[in-house]
C-alpha cells in the first residue's frame, strides 16, 4: 500500500491531467449533477452490474458528456478512492491506465450516439461495447433494441485473458466490466435473438437471457 501511496503522489506532483491530456484528452467541463451521475455510471460498470440508463438519460446537458472529463479532479478522486479500497497492494499506474482506457470507451459511446442516424429499429451484433452504446441510444431516443450476439462476448474475453500474462486484478477487473456491457445490452434489449442453440444454452445457463 506504501508504494501505491508514493505512486498516487508522485503521480500528482507530475500532474496526471497533463500526462492524459498528452494523449489526446481535452479538459472538459460538464455541470456537478451530472458529474454524480457519470461516476456512479463508472463504479456499476468497475462492479460489474448493469448501467441504469433511465436515470442518466433523464439529466440535462448530457451533449456535454465527452471523454475529456476524464482529466476532471472527480474522476481523479474517484480513481483513487476506489483503488485505494480495491487494489492498494498493486500498481497504482497499472490500475489507474486500465481504469482510463475502459473509461473512455464508455464515454466514447455519448459521441457515437450524437451521430447515428434515428431508424425504426437498432440493432446490435454483440453485447460487447455495442450492445451498450445500442442500449444508450435506445433510451435517449426512444427507438428499440435488437440484440443477436453472433459471438459469445464473455467467453471470449476469458478466452483472451487465458492468453495473455496480466496480473490476477487485471483480469478480475476486465471480466467484470465485460459482465456489465452484456448485463446492460440484455437488460435494454426489446429482442435478444441468439444464432443457434448453442448460445441459448450458455446464456441461460448464465441466468441473462430473460423470455424475449
Amino acid at each position: 500500500m506504501e508504494a501505491g501511496l508514493r505512486e498516487i503522489a508522485k503521480c500528482r506532483s507530475g500532474d496526471y491531467q497533463a500526462l492524459i491530456r498528452d494523449g489526446g484528452l481535452k479538459q472538459a467541463e460538464i455541470p456537478p449533477q451530472l458529474s454524480v451521475s457519470l461516476l456512479s455510471l463508472l463504479k456499476t460498470a468497475s462492479e460489474g452490474d448493469p448501467a441504469d440508463f433511465e436515470k442518466l438519460t433523464r439529466m440535462q446537458h448530457l451533449n456535454t458528456v465527452n471523454k475529456g472529463w476524464l482529466t476532471s479532479r472527480n474522476y481523479w478522486d474517484f480513481v483513487v478512492d476506489t483503488y485505494l479500497k480495491n487494489y492498494p497492494e498493486g500498481s497504482f499506474a497499472e490500475y489507474f491506465w486500465t481504469f482510463l482506457g475502459l473509461n473512455t470507451i464508455l464515454l466514447d459511446s455519448f459521441h457515437f450516439i450524437r451521430e447515428i442516424p434515428k431508424a425504426d429499429v437498432y440493432h446490435s451484433l454483440s453485447s460487447g461495447f455495442a450492445g451498450f452504446a445500442g442500449s444508450l441510444a435506445k433510451n435517449i431516443r426512444g427507438i428499440p433494441l435488437v440484440v443477436t450476439e453472433q459471438g459469445l462476448y464473455l467467453v471470449e474475453r476469458r478466452s483472451e485473458l487465458s492468453r495473455q500474462n496480466n496480473s490476477e486484478w487485471y483480469g478480475t477487473h476486465l471480466m467484470k466490466f465485460s459482465e456489465s456491457l452484456v448485463k446492460t445490452s440484455y437488460q435494454y434489449a426489446d429482442k435478444i435473438i441468439p444464432p443457434c442453440y448453442s448460445h441459448v444454452k450458455l446464456e441461460r445457463k448464465w441466468e441473462q437471457i430473460p423470455k424475449r
